[in-house]
């Protein structure tokens, strides 16, 4: 941290966010995972988001700004802030600005008050359209707006739960939570937004067999994606967390929880694709047309008809957290 962030102006400090903040000090980090690293900066643009190796270990840096760490109010009802101060893994502090939210945050983010507006923040935000995507835009993005729609479905419930919004496991996050409650007949609901109600595992393994071919495709491409925000995601050394830990879900009880990802590699790989060599692009369209086919997708219609499906959901994720707070005492 001190090596990489120091190199730019308006440095702040830093801090660790993720599912790194679950584990012991006795757990191992498990393959194909890394560690979030958050860094703060006057201006957060002077950093581009990155993937770098350090000390054997797979650090994903991202960066925020100092401001929005100015009151206990914004950070307490930000999921992206509020999980990560609460579990006050600071790393530097040079105004002391962070150990302070660290310490609100870690006595206020339970309380009911600020779960219920991180709850509320997300179901605005699927009510507002975040599964949307223009007619006109390249198939791989109505994948990713479609995807992460459904995903941030997960979140509500999570947030509920007191637990962390993870990225890539999401589903299986959501599906532990779900189970302990006595809600699993939800589960099936959440991931039918992506599989639609006739997927079975057996459907999916032929596409996984894809994705790790366009995965490595991709990750040999060259040109315009370097400047890409996602472009870091795609690479040899993220092999193991795209396709390795992907295959290892795909062959568990619940292969429906690696669709998800599934779907949000192989439209990042499409990006670099559509970005790098047109040529390319065009050859693995009907792979991707293949596989939205096995999952029900086969139109702009089919697209809008999950919309609509996530969009009729909302009330429903509503009561069911509220359920969970009750039972929680909040």
């Amino acid at each position: 941290m001190r090596a990489e962030a120091a190199r730019y102006p308006g440095f702040f400090g830093a801090y660790l966010a993720g599912s790194i903040l679950q584990l012991t000090a006795a757990d191992t980090l498990p393959d194909g995972s890394d560690v979030d690293v958050v860094l703060v900066f006057e201006d957060p643009a002077v950093y581009p988001h990155n993937k770098l190796e350090y000390g054997g270990i797979l650090l994903e840096a991202s960066a925020l700004p100092a401001s929005v760490f100015s009151d206990a109010e914004t950070v307490l009802t930000t999921h992206y802030l509020a999980w990560a101060m609460a579990h006050g893994r600071i790393l530097l502090d040079l105004s002391g600005t962070l150990l302070c939210r660290h310490r609100e945050a870690a006595a206020l983010w339970q309380s009911g008050k600020y779960l219920r507006a991180r709850r509320d923040g997300f179901l605005t935000q699927l009510a507002e359209g975040a599964a949307s995507c223009p007619q006109d835009a390249p198939l791989q993005d109505k994948v990713t707006a479609w995807a992460f729609g459904a995903g941030i479905a997960t979140f509500p419930i999570l947030t509920a739960a007191g637990k962390n919004c993870t990225v890539r496991r999401r589903f299986s996050a959501v599906r532990t939570v779900l189970d302990a409650y006595g809600e699993m007949e939800f589960y099936a609901r959440l991931t039918a937004l992506l599989t639609g109600p006739t997927c079975f595992a057996a459907q999916l393994a032929p596409h996984m067999e894809a994705l790790e071919a366009v995965f490595r495709c991709a990750c040999a491409s060259t040109g315009p994606s370097e400047t890409w925000r996602f472009r870091c995601e795609i690479r040899p050394a993220l092999f193991g967390a795209a396709i390795e830990d992907t295959r290892r879900i795909l062959r568990s009880p619940f292969p429906q929880d690696a669709v998800f990802w599934m779907l949000a590699t192989f439209a990042r790989c499409m990006t670099v694709l559509w970005m790098d060599d047109a040529v390319a692009w065009r050859a693995w369209l009907p792979a991707l047309r293949a596989f939205l086919a096995v999952l029900g997708i086969h139109s702009d219609a089919d697209f809008a008809a999950r919309r609509a499906q996530l969009t009729a959901l909302l009330p429903e994720i509503h009561a069911l957290t509220e359920r969970m707070l009750a039972a929680r005492g909040k």
